[in-house]
């Protein structure tokens, strides 16, 4: 009996595949903008069921006035095209496979009797009533089947992403003047503090060029190896994928900052379990991380220099830590916005460990400033920083490679590393015209190159160019983050002021092996919001307006982990990385604390209610009475009837809300290619002359913010290259 259900279930399956394929090979004429019409129209659905038109809810409060509100709740996805935007969204930032995958979705939801595999039901989504789509798609989110929670999150966030963020002819999104958020005015360039850059981006044809060292990658890595060659003497191309913008380039618009993120910011785990955030422009992460700088920890390093013991000696690393530090500026005097001293606060009250977050910054200082429209703006650096006050590579290090007639060259792509005879020769590279949008072939012959691509391209760069170490693309750690927000009875309006200036360690070590998380604040614009929280199901619909209407008095903190279990990357078939990662059940247990904890610190501050952004998840009130009564040595009811609950929750993937905007550890650093894809000079052992500089070198994950120790190990790694290179040049001379 069993063995024949099993039969049917398999031939059942089949069947379906074969469909499908049917499906997808009939739905591949008459396409129309990548779309055929089944698609277009089941999408279209998604949106309109999504964002509807509807009066604003009674007993609604805001502050805003009743006509905008009518405006608001009556605005729908078709009246600012969010389906046009959202499908233009994947075709620019996501490979064809992914693409396809999204097509082949569409067309099993619109197909009859296909549809039942998604929805439950034989009729075709886009012939259900407005109703029912509402319950099968709410429904999705929280399914124990895995499918079915991939197809809401791959269609659902980046629809409410897509509505807070498309832009009018006036470069504004009529949803913003609603909910109190606006973008500040533009900044004169006269008022930035940087000089441009070195750039060579017009190379019109195919191309050969000539250097001592091709440094692939301008970010934390790559930036400073780039400069310490070039004062050296050498000469040096910087080849980097992303755009170049600086100062008044920086628009702070959500939607025109995309091409600033890998992906556009669409970046995920292949089972869509982790939203992964990472920069993908001149500058790489410095130029859109939050500005934290911690130096690399103890407890750390101690493990560390177990594993690589020269590269991480202890005067040697100092020195390099010290020389960082002090180029970038780094100091804990910040201005403190309301959503951080919020952490503090509800710290101080709990009893658990906080401080000021070290930052790589310069003129964002002066906790007393009146300058309160520059401070406020700073909480918008996570879109580039126009002032040049944020100490990015862009204001550091690649200026100093450019004064030492280093050249950078955007909108370049690496191909492949071209290896002869066991040594690394050069490297070929696409370049896209920004005029013309054409692309050209580019040969670049060098006697050192450099990987700085950062943990997710540097493996998949070196996998492209044929090398074969297995631990190339191995150990990826993600820093997995989850996030709750508390609302206060007051405007927090977390988007202003420094992103990031206090942090808690509490709960830094949570198994006697320096595993555990930390708590920070993050950036929190419309768009990124509205997506992340879209994952709560009981905000489809009008919900996520009613949420984003109270977002001026949330205050959000995120709890990161320092994972144990990691994952890997892997090519698609064009080569392109592919992020394989499953968060570990011991790193779910930490993450729970993390949370649990940020409850509390939110409830200490005084907090009226509070939500963990999950699908299962609603917010929680906290009665009048209790507000502000919990502390270290008493948690009021509602909270711990909540926190009760939480410690028994499992982990569900595409259900759960897990960040990353820290990738590392896929070209691990050691002592022999057993244990390592480099050795502790950052040089790969299969190849000579080919180096890897960036977060892909991390033995282990680090558990901070990682910008300072990457620029040390790079600053470390730069210094052997130098070597490297006055060793060939001093052969040369003899020879």
């Amino acid at each position: 009996m069993e063995f024949s259900m099993i039969l049917v279930i398999v031939v059942v399956v089949v069947l379906l595949l074969i469909i499908t394929i049917l499906v997808n090979k009939k739905a591949s004429k008459n396409t129309n903008g990548g779309l055929t019409p089944l698609q277009y129209k089941v999408l279209s659905c998604i949106c309109d069921v999504a964002i509807h038109s509807s009066p604003p809810p009674q007993n609604l409060w805001s502050n805003s006035n009743p006509k905008l509100l009518d405006m608001f709740f009556a605005r729908k996805a078709s009246d600012l095209n969010v389906v046009d935007a959202f499908w233009r969204s994947i075709t620019n930032y996501q490979s064809v496979e992914k693409q396809n995958e999204l097509k082949t979705a569409l067309n099993i939801l619109g197909t009859p009797t296909l549809c039942y595999l998604i929805t439950d039901h034989f009729t075709p989504f886009q012939k259900l009533s407005p109703e029912t789509q509402t319950l099968v798609i709410v429904g999705l989110a929280s399914s124990k089947l895995l499918l079915r929670r991939k197809v809401y999150r791959a269609f659902v966030p980046l629809v409410y992403k897509v509505f807070f963020s498309t832009l009018d002819k006036k470069l504004l999104n009529p949803n913003w003047e609603a909910i109190n958020y606006s973008v500040p005015p533009i900044v004169p360039e006269s008022n930035s503090q940087q000089k441009r850059l070195h750039i060579m981006d017009q190379i019109s044809s195919d191309s050969t060029l000539s250097c001592d060292a091709v440094v692939i990658g301008s970010g934390a890595g790559g930036g400073v190896v780039a400069a310490l060659l070039a004062k050296a003497g050498h000469k040096v191309l910087v080849l980097e994928k992303g755009q170049y913008k600086q100062g008044d380039d920086f628009t702070w618009r959500e939607s025109e900052s995309a091409p600033l993120f890998e992906g556009g910011g669409l970046g995920t785990s292949e089972d869509l379990g982790v939203n992964v955030i990472a920069g993908s422009a001149v500058g790489g992460g410095t130029a859109i991380n939050w500005s934290a700088s911690f130096r690399t920890p103890d407890f750390i390093l101690e493990e560390w220099r177990k594993i690589a013991p020269e590269l991480f000696d202890e005067e040697g690393y100092n020195i390099a830590l010290d020389q960082v530090c002090e180029r970038l500026g780094v100091h804990t005097n910040s201005y403190v916005n309301k959503m951080n001293g919020i952490l503090a606060s509800g710290c101080q009250k709990m009893g658990y460990h906080n401080a000021n977050i070290p930052r790589n910054t310069r003129g964002c200082e002066d906790p007393e400033s009146k300058n309160a429209e520059k401070l406020a703006e700073c909480g918008y650096c996570s879109m580039g920083c126009r002032s040049g006050a944020k100490q990015s590579t862009m204001a550091t290090w690649l200026q100093d490679a450019c004064q030492n007639r280093a050249v950078i060259i955007p909108n370049c792509y690496a191909k492949k590393v071209i290896i002869e005879k066991g040594k690394a020769t050069g490297v070929l590279a696409t370049v896209k015209d920004p005029r013309t949008l054409q692309e050209h072939s580019i040969k670049i012959k060098s006697k050192i190159v450099v990987s700085s691509c950062g943990a997710l391209h540097t493996p998949a760069l070196l996998m492209r160019s044929g090398l074969k170490n297995p631990h190339i693309g191995k150990n990826l750690y993600l820093h997995p983050v989850s996030i709750v927000a508390g609302w206060f009875n007051e405007k927090i309006e977390a988007w202003k002021g420094p992103i990031m200036t206090k942090y808690s360690s509490e709960f830094v070590n949570l198994d006697g092996k320096n595993h555990g998380v930390i708590h920070e604040t993050p950036s929190s614009h419309p768009s990124f919001t509205a997506s992340l929280t879209s994952m709560n199901s009981y905000l489809f619909g009008q919900g996520i307006k009613e949420f984003l209407l109270r977002s001026d008095k949330m205050s959000p903190i995120i709890a990161l982990a320092r994972d144990i279990q990691g994952g890997s990357i892997t090519l698609d078939a064009n080569g392109n990385p592919l992020i394989n990662y499953k968060l570990g059940i011991k790193d779910w247990e930490h993450l729970k604390v993390g949370i649990e904890s940020a409850v509390k610190m939110l409830a200490a501050a005084g907090c009226t209610e509070f939500l963990y952004f999950s699908g299962e998840q609603k917010p929680v009130i906290i009665p009048e009475e209790e507000v502000s009564k919990t502390n270290s040595k008493f948690t009021a009811p509602s909270v711990e009837n909540y926190l009760q609950e939480l410690r028994q929750k499992k982990y569900r993937t595409s259900q759960d809300v897990v960040c990353s905007a820290h990738q590392m550890g896929t070209c691990r650093v050691g002592t022999s290619p057993s244990n390592s894809a480099v050795n502790q000079s950052g040089k790969l052992w299969e190849v000579n002359n080919l180096y890897v500089a960036d977060a892909s070198t991390f033995p282990t994950a680090l558990g901070i913010n990682p910008m300072i120790t990457v620029e040390s190990v790079a600053y470390r790694i730069g210094l052997k290259i130098c070597e490297e290179l006055n060793d060939m040049n001093t052969k040369r001379y003899e020879s």
